[in-house]
This record gives structure tokens, C-alpha cells and sequence, in this order.
């Protein structure tokens, strides 16, 4: 009878907020990375040690497989690829993520922009070249190298077989892996000890609309609920055991901070920018900018609120008799 397999961990630097990333190591019984970082020498040189201290060397890895579409996690999957001559295997909604990453990397600032122009402006925070930014640290991949899988497929990595599940909200294209047998999660960023931030992608089937990542986001901690873990292999920081009472305290604070919202626009308060400061004071960031309006985005799609352009930017409004219940 086969025992448990853990996956061995390797720290990649983050140059987004100077943390870091995990990649994943399966040394047997072909090698097999998940995840490898961004692009550049530093992260290079951390993924390079990181296997050879395995006793391996990167010609070795058979197979790279990806979790989502960030740079922190798939960035450096070509060069992998090239260096290695392994298969990166992706699931079906990062296909044109892989192909044509400049298209899609436009597509996303586009939608960025749209959001931060709608409802700011750079005297709150400054709004970064995104598109041009990540092409420094993040490649294409090679046609030739890539393999698609679907959201549902069951993956042999490793010694044991793991069950795909499809995970969107803090990425419109996210995938974990589970282990029934030992219940193991590859939880990429669903599962992380911070709570994961929704950010805006494209919809699927219409990229001209903004996905609302919040619903999608609390909708995934309900599929990863319905399962038995007791080891959780996150996309960033250490290996976790049960993630139940973590995800019930993120839950928790995401549904607190909706009542917060709901409450202020009740009060009177429409505009985007005081509602951010009363929500994260003195702590105004990327993180919490799009969080704020995931939490915007779902009260208008649950129409508790509505939104309202009113000199070119984006103001909420109470719906008359509406009641803010539980999204549990």
C-alpha cells in the first residue's frame, strides 16, 4: 500500500510586494514542478538550487503544471520549458493566457483602468503600467511545449492521482489539486493564511465585461469546504494542516466588511474613496482597492445597492427596501 507523498517546497523571491512564492516538487517518479514564479535571474537561480538540493538538476523536470494566470506563478514557465524540454501542462481557460500573454495582459489593464478611472484617481494611489510591467517577468510559452486539461480532469502527479477543481476569484482561470486518499490540497492562491484578493479579470465568453470575482471567490471557499483536507500546499507561505477555521475567518471578515459597506451607502456615504478609507484607514494599496470594489461590484449584482456615474465616476445608492442577508 502506498503512503503519503508530500511535495517538496521551494521558496521563489515575490518582487510584487518583496515576499515570496512557492513552487512544488514531485521527485518521484518523474520529476514534476508546480507553479515556478516570475521571470527573472534572481527567481531563476532560487528554482535551479532549490532542485538540485533534491538531487536533480532542471533537465530532469518531466512536467511543469500551472495553477493560474499570475506572473508570481507561471512567469517563468517557458524558460522552464525550454531549459528542460518538459511539458507545461495548464488548465483549459489559461490556454490564450499561455499563447497570445500580451493580448490578455491588455486586456486585464484595460480593465484596471476602467475600474480606477470609474472611481479615482492617482491622489489616492498611483495606478501602474500593468501590462508592461509583468511582459518583464513574464513569457509566453511555446505551442509546442503546452498541455490542456480541463477544470474537472484527474492528474497523475506524483505517486497519486489528483482531482482538479475549479477555483475562480482571485483568478477568473484558477485550478487546485486534491488527494482524496491523504487529503492533500495544491491549493495555488485559493488557500493562502491572508485572505486571497479578488481581482478583476475579464469574463469568460465576454471580455468585455468585468467578472464579479467576489461572488466567484466566496463561491470557491464553498466547493474547497465541501472537501476533507488536512494538508494544504499554498501557492505563497508555509504548509497548513485543516483549513476549515481559515476559511470560516476569512468568510467571515469578507461578509463583515460587505455589512460595513452596505451600511455606509445607507448612511449616505456614495462615494468610492470615502468608503475605502473608512473600510482600510492608512492602508490604501492595491490589495485593498480591489477588494473594496469586489465588494461594490457584489452588492450591485446582488442589487442591494446601485451604481450610479455622476461626474464620470462611479457613486453607490441604497435600493429602497433592500436587506443585506448572509452570503453564506
Amino acid at each position: 500500500m502506498s503512503s503519503i507523498q508530500e511535495p517538496i517546497r521551494i521558496i521563489l523571491p515575490n518582487h510584487f510586494d518583496g515576499s515570496t512564492v512557492n513552487a512544488w516538487l514531485f521527485v518521484e517518479p518523474e520529476p514534476i514542478l508546480v507553479d515556478c514564479g516570475m521571470l527573472t535571474e534572481d527567481s531563476w537561480n532560487a528554482l535551479v538550487r532549490g532542485i538540485r538540493q533534491n538531487g536533480l538538476e532542471m533537465g530532469d523536470i518531466s512536467k511543469l503544471i500551472i495553477t493560474h494566470g499570475h506572473a508570481d506563478h507561471m512567469g517563468m514557465a517557458n524558460k522552464v520549458a525550454e531549459e528542460s524540454q518538459c511539458e507545461v501542462w495548464i488548465p483549459e481557460y489559461l490556454l490564450d493566457w499561455a499563447i497570445d500573454l500580451g493580448t490578455q495582459l491588455r486586456q486585464r489593464d484595460r480593465i484596471y483602468r476602467d475600474v480606477f478611472n470609474s472611481h479615482t484617481d492617482n491622489d489616492l494611489y498611483q495606478l501602474e503600467d500593468y501590462s508592461n510591467m509583468l511582459l518583464k517577468v513574464w513569457e509566453p510559452i511555446s505551442k509546442d511545449r503546452l498541455r490542456v486539461f480541463d477544470n474537472d480532469a484527474v492528474l497523475k502527479i506524483g505517486l497519486h492521482e489528483w482531482q482538479t477543481f475549479y477555483t475562480p476569484g482571485h483568478c477568473i482561470n484558477q485550478v487546485v489539486f486534491y488527494q482524496p486518499e491523504y487529503q492533500q490540497l495544491i491549493s495555488g492562491d485559493m488557500i493562502l493564511n491572508r485572505t486571497p484578493v479578488p481581482y478583476p479579470d475579464a469574463g469568460i465568453g465576454n471580455d468585455q465585461v468585468r467578472c464579479q470575482s467576489l461572488r466567484l471567490l466566496l463561491n470557491s471557499y464553498k466547493t474547497i469546504s465541501k472537501l476533507k483536507i488536512q494538508h494544504v500546499y499554498p501557492g505563497h507561505f508555509e504548509i497548513m494542516g485543516c483549513p476549515e477555521k481559515l476559511i470560516q475567518k476569512q468568510v467571515n471578515r469578507i461578509e463583515l466588511n460587505i455589512q460595513k459597506c452596505f451600511a455606509w451607502i445607507h448612511e449616505g456615504i456614495h462615494d468610492f474613496e470615502t468608503i475605502i478609507q473608512k473600510l482600510y484607514p492608512k492602508r490604501i494599496n492595491d490589495s485593498t482597492f480591489f477588494m473594496t470594489i469586489a465588494i461594490l461590484d457584489f452588492l450591485v449584482y446582488e442589487k442591494k445597492v446601485e451604481s450610479r456615474i455622476i461626474n464620470k465616476k462611479s457613486t453607490y445608492f441604497p435600493i429602497r427596501e433592500s436587506v443585506l442577508s448572509s452570503t453564506s
